[in-house]
């Protein structure tokens, strides 16, 4: 729970695919943080361009389809999603629905 609740600010990083390219102050409105829904504004992010339809964007919230929700704001649409880092702990690359246990040096770094 402490690591998916938007309230402990944990940082998730996901690699995303858009089918359209960002508008020019993506970046900038990320770091600052995006209004959704006329609802609230997320925390600070990190926006990391991979090419015109894929980026690395870091957050510290995880609210309902916040990603998805701020890209739409970034006038684009997600269509691919994928976490693959939470805290400090790289996610491997599991098929979808596959999981594997944890071991005492992931939970280090989850405690870091």
């Amino acid at each position: 729970h402490t690591l998916t609740t938007p309230k402990k600010h944990i940082s998730k990083k996901y690699y995303v695919e858009y089918s359209g390219e960002l508008i020019d102050n993506a970046i900038e409105l990320v770091k600052e943080g995006i209004n959704i829904d006329n609802e609230y504004t997320t925390l600070p992010s990190i926006l990391e361009p991979i090419n015109n339809y894929s980026a690395y964007i870091t957050i510290y919230e995880g609210k309902f389809h916040q990603v998805k929700k701020m890209f739409e704001n970034l006038n684009t649409k997600v269509v691919y999603l994928k976490r693959v880092k939470i805290g400090n702990l790289e996610l491997e690359n599991l098929q979808l629905g596959e999981v594997r246990e944890l071991t005492n040096d992931d939970f280090l770094k989850l405690k870091e």
